[in-house]
């Protein structure tokens, strides 16, 4: 037999044998729901960390999602969001697999009492598509809005849920608690005035610390948020220098910077603000139309909570977008070089407020007036997503200031302020962790197909063409054998 005919031979058997092979793994993958993820980053797959992680869990673990799963399982492909939610669905599905893990739905519509009830005091802000993680009675909440991320130069969008669950699950089984702390040594005041403040973010599992630079080389690593309440003198330029480190490696801060009377300049207070696109007025703001503020008291105000990505969850909630600001001091935009940069205007007083020159060397000849920004925010990615919250008061957050406008702030329904606050901490502590996976990335290649026609036209094709060609090659084979 010639070399020619064994190799034509032996390929077609080879073809044979593939063709067998393929028709009962075909039935059996079919029959006993065997899948197999031939994706590049493994996107229907958990990571080999999360499967460690999950493994190795010695407490029970619950994941919750604020969701309608039944409206969420009738997604189809070729709908917006589709890839996204069914990365979503299939972590928690795989996850669900391991002994210690148990995934839950509740639909906001049909069960509100649950959500009610694992929330009471709506502390976590739950909104549709978040996900709560709940070990014993500790709960930790996932963003729904950040479970995927976009790459701002590529717009390639990427699915981070994975990384978030898990470091989650490993903050709340490993009992060490992230702190948020407030700065001391500069006349500020104590976190003993925020008890409703301190008692909620203690539920919340946070340990609330007074820290003085001047004593410790470098703020704790432990440090989630660090919280500046109404200083009365600057930051010496050692203590700076440990703050810039420390935002530096993706660090967060609020600074609640009231008006303050003396002749001094918060020069490294300052520094900090500009580094994050945001500089400070030395005035007090007070409001000319009575409308707009509390009775006689012409400088507790009421300003506007822009609606921003950060006050999505607010505006959901129906209530009226309002802030009460005791005694505020005004910020403005500062012209800072960084495309990493994002800042954003918080609070807004009414066109109709003013202010008067309260404190400072600064010789203004100019009094800031009209839509005043009473609070801003950054985000800096070049600081590893570092965060800086400034509010003109410090009263505002106040068990004193909280009493007098609900009567018993125990129990009455809270300024919307204090939900911004809430809000705040939960953006800036996404959730803290030194687990991290690789984001997957959502988009896949696929081909759209309009209507069963079409779809079957294109199979009978995808089967008939290698038949086809087959053909081909054995008439050739066996007019050349022939010949």
């Amino acid at each position: 037999m010639k070399k020619g005919l064994k190799i034509n031979i032996l390929s077609a058997i080879m073809a044979a044998l593939i063709v067998v092979a393929i028709i009962p793994l075909n039935i059996l993958s079919t029959k006993f729901d065997v899948k197999f993820d031939m994706t590049p980053n493994k996107m229907y797959s958990l990571d080999d960390v999360t499967q460690k992680v999950l493994t190795s869990l010695e407490k029970e673990v619950e994941i919750i999602l604020i969701a309608d799963i039944e409206e969420l399982r009738k997604y189809k492909p070729g709908d917006e969001g589709y890839m996204e939610l069914k990365m979503v669905l299939t972590s928690l599905d795989k996850m669900s697999e391991y002994e210690k893990i148990k995934v839950s739905y509740y639909s906001p519509y049909e069960e509100p009492e649950k959500i009610k009830a694992l929330d009471p005091d709506d502390i976590l802000q739950l909104t549709y598509g978040d996900i709560v993680v709940k070990v014993g009675n500790n709960k930790r909440k996932v963003k729904g809005n950040t479970l995927t991320t976009v790459n701002n130069q590529t717009s390639d969008s990427y699915y981070q849920g994975e990384t978030l669950i898990v470091a989650a699950i490993n903050y709340l089984v490993s009992g060490s608690n992230p702190s948020i702390v407030f700065l001391t040594g500069h006349g500020e005041k104590k976190y003993s005035e925020y008890d409703f403040l301190a008692t909620n973010l203690k539920s919340q599992n946070y340990v609330i610390e007074e820290l003085d630079l001047t004593k410790v080389d470098k703020v704790p690593e432990n440090t989630s948020i660090m919280i500046v309440a109404a200083p009365k003198n600057d930051l010496s330029n050692q203590e700076k220098e440990k703050i810039d480190e420390y935002m530096l490696n993706g660090g967060n801060m609020i600074l609640m910077m009231s008006p303050n009377d003396a002749k001094i300049d918060y020069i490294n207070f300052e520094k900090i603000m500009y580094e994050y696109g945001i500089s400070m007025d030395y005035n007090k703001v007070f409001e000319t139309d009575e409308s707009n503020h509390a009775p006689e008291q012409k400088y507790l105000i009421i300003s506007d909570i822009q609606e921003t990505e950060l006050t999505a969850a607010l505006v959901e909630t129906g209530s009226p977008m309002i802030a009460f600001m005791p005694e505020s001091r005004s910020f403005y935009p500062a012209l800072v070089n960084n495309e990493k940069l994002k800042v954003t205007s918080l609070i807004k007083t009414k066109s109709t407020a003013t202010s008067e020159i309260f404190g400072g060397t600064h010789l203004d000849t100019k009094i800031p007036q009209g839509n005043l920004d009473l609070a801003m925010y950054a985000e800096d990615e070049s600081r590893k997503d570092s965060k800086l919250m400034v509010f003109g008061s410090a009263d505002m957050l106040t068990d004193e200031i909280l009493a007098s406008l609900t009567g018993d702030w125990q129990t009455s329904e809270m300024p919307m302020t204090i939900n911004l606050f809430f809000v705040t901490v939960s953006w800036m502590d996404l959730t803290d962790t030194n687990i991290m996976l690789s984001n997957k990335m959502t988009q896949v290649d696929y081909i759209s197909i309009s209507n069963k026609k079409t779809g079957d036209f294109l199979l009978v094709i995808m089967i008939s063409v290698p038949i086809l060609i087959s053909a081909v090659g054995v008439i050739v084979w066996l007019r050349r054998r022939n010949s």
